[in-house]
C-alpha cells in the first residue's frame, strides 16, 4: 500500500510538473509572439516613434499635435500654398529643434491623423490639448508665435479657420 501511495505521489508531482512546464512554454510562446508583433509595427510605420495606436483618440505625441494643427488650419483654405507648408516646416524644425526628415516624417503622420475627420474645431481641440498637457508654458508660447507667423505667411485664412486659431490660442494660453 505505501508503495503504491509513494508511486501515486511521484506520478502527481510529475503531473504537476509537466503542466508547469507547457504553461511556461506557453508564456514564452506569447513573449515571442508579442515581440514580433511589435517589430513588425516599427518596420510599417517606416521606424517612426510612434505613440498610440494609430487613431486621433489615442495620439499622445505633442510634435505630431503641433504639425496637426497648423496643417488642419492651412488645409482650410481651399488653396493651400507651399510657401505656407514651407512655413510651417520652417518653423516647427526650429521649435523642435528637428530635422527636415523629421519634419517630413511628424508632417505626413499628422496629416494622416487629419484623414480621421473633417471637423476642423474637433481636430484642432484634440492636438491642442494635447499640446496642452505635454508642454511648458514656454513650449506652448513658442507654438502660438510660429502659429501666427504660418497664419500671416500668404493668402489670409477663412473665417472658420481664424476661429479655430483663436480657440487654439486661449487653449494654450
Amino acid at each position: 500500500m505505501h508503495t503504491l501511495i509513494g508511486i501515486l505521489t511521484a506520478l502527481g508531482a510529475i503531473a504537476i510538473w509537466v503542466i508547469r512546464a507547457v504553461n511556461a512554454a506557453r508564456a514564452a510562446a506569447e513573449v515571442a509572439r508579442t515581440v514580433n508583433d511589435l517589430k513588425n509595427r516599427k518596420r510599417r510605420t517606416g521606424g517612426a516613434n510612434t505613440y498610440g495606436d494609430g487613431t486621433l483618440e489615442t495620439l499622445n505625441d505633442p510634435r505630431v499635435a503641433a504639425f496637426g494643427i497648423l496643417h488642419a488650419i492651412v488645409n482650410e483654405d481651399s488653396v493651400v500654398t507651399a510657401e505656407k507648408i514651407n512655413a510651417i516646416d520652417e518653423n516647427l524644425m526650429n521649435i523642435l529643434g528637428i530635422g527636415p526628415k523629421e519634419a517630413e516624417d511628424l508632417s505626413s503622420r499628422a496629416q494622416d491623423y487629419l484623414k480621421q475627420s473633417s471637423n476642423l474645431g474637433a481636430v484642432t481641440d484634440r492636438f491642442a490639448n494635447i499640446i496642452f498637457n505635454h508642454c511648458t508654458p514656454r513650449e506652448r508660447a513658442d507654438f502660438c508665435a510660429a502659429m501666427k507667423t504660418v497664419i500671416n505667411t500668404g493668402p489670409d485664412i477663412t473665417d472658420n479657420a481664424k476661429s479655430a486659431v483663436q480657440k487654439v490660442q486661449q487653449r494654450l494660453t
